[in-house]
C-alpha cells in the first residue's frame, strides 16, 4: 500500500544533518559487517566461497509476517545462497529469488 504524503517528496534526495551523517555511517558499517558473516555462513553451508573481504556482494532483507529471509548475491549477479528464518535454513537460490 502506497504512503499519501501531504508535502511532495524531494526528487533529488535530502542532505543528511552531521549527526545524522555519522550515524548512518555506523549504521553502514555494522550492517555491511553483519551481512559479510551471514554471507560467510550461508556460504559454508552451501560449500560455497563467500565472506571474502573487499568482495562486492549485495544482501537483501525481508522481514514480513514474523520470518526473516536474506538472499545473497555476488558481483556478478549470481544468487549464491538464501537464509530462511523460520525454518532457520539456509538453501541455494530457486525460482524469484
Amino acid at each position: 500500500m502506497a504512503t499519501a504524503y501531504k508535502t511532495p517528496l524531494p526528487e533529488k534526495g535530502v542532505k543528511l544533518a552531521s549527526a545524522d551523517l555519522d550515524e548512518m555511517k555506523k549504521l553502514a558499517r555494522v550492517a555491511e559487517d553483519s551481512f559479510r558473516a551471514a554471507e560467510a555462513i550461508v556460504g559454508k553451508a552451501l560449500n560455497r566461497d563467500a565472506g571474502r573481504k573487499g568482495r562486492d556482494f549485495r544482501a537483501t532483507f525481508i522481514r514480513a509476517e514474523g520470518s526473516i529471509t536474506i538472499v545473497l548475491v555476488d558481483e556478478n549477479g549470481n544468487c549464491q545462497g538464501v537464509y530462511e528464518d523460520p525454518p532457520g535454513i539456509c538453501r541455494p537460490c530457486g525460482p524469484g529469488d
